[in-house]
């Protein structure tokens, strides 16, 4: 592989323009973030999503909500269908974009000590530590 040598003006004028194409890309996401919130609001029953002062839970707060809907130790999938059942809107974004997004969030909160996580039948089964949060 060639090593490409640039002098401190190219390196400077490279870092101005991934700064300003950062901010410009961070612009863009707030508006289709704000655009998404917007659909969502219109399209989801009252009943069927647990939106509290207007925000939707984060992805701990649903999936801590499985847990204490489901009072059981539960695999990704289980909490997969739980959260597809109760927002509807997942459905909209895929199971491939659930999957990914829960079981990203599973393997946090067992590194940060939330859940505890056991195979069994060759499954991870998760339990979720403090019931009482």
């Amino acid at each position: 592989m060639e090593t490409i040598q640039v002098t401190t003006d190219e390196k400077k004028l490279f870092l101005e323009w991934v700064g300003e194409r950062e901010s410009l890309l961070l612009a863009q996401l707030e508006t289709i973030r704000a655009l998404q919130k917007k659909l969502a609001g219109d399209s989801v029953d009252g009943h069927a999503n647990n939106i509290e002062n207007g925000e939707e839970p984060t992805w701990v707060e649903k999936i801590n909500e499985a847990f204490k809907a489901l009072d059981k130790p539960l695999t990704s999938g289980e909490i997969i269908d739980f959260l597809m059942n109760k927002y509807k809107q997942l459905n909209q974004k895929g199971r491939k974009y659930v999957t990914k997004a829960v079981t990203s969030k599973l393997w946090i909160m067992s590194d940060k000590g939330e859940l505890t996580k056991e195979e069994k039948s060759g499954k991870n089964v998760y339990t979720l530590k403090n019931k009482a949060a």
